[in-house]
């Protein structure tokens, strides 16, 4: 059990276990504002990659294994790509060649994947 401090602390606690776990949205994740989407991820991994790169584009595969580790190889981050496991700001991601660019930033600084 956990105590919450008020009513507004409690919403936000609610808001972001339905963002990380739950039904949230992507326009749920771009209505937040930038200390509101630091707090929810509080605790979570980050990796970090740089505006540049993606204002060029980089290929999800790549983003999501040479780039950030977030898988350990190209092969496995293909592999959960098209077997429906892989969303980009909550939206699911259908083909292992999309190119990710600034335009999913959310607040011009964060991506959620």
């Amino acid at each position: 059990t956990t105590v919450v401090h008020s009513a507004a602390d409690y919403l936000k606690s609610v808001e972001a276990s339905e963002i990380l776990f739950g039904r949230g949205t992507t326009e749920t994740l771009k209505g937040l504002s930038e200390s509101d989407l630091l707090s929810v991820f509080d605790g979570v991994p980050q990796m970090e990659i740089s505006k540049e790169e993606l204002e060029v584009g980089v290929n999800l595969v790549e983003l999501l294994s040479d780039k950030t580790n977030i898988f350990p190889s190209r092969g496995e981050a293909r592999k959960m790509v098209i077997g429906g496991g892989v969303s980009i700001n909550k939206a699911k991601v259908e083909s292992p060649d999309e190119t990710i660019t600034t335009d999913s930033l959310l607040n011009q600084k964060y991506i959620l994947a």
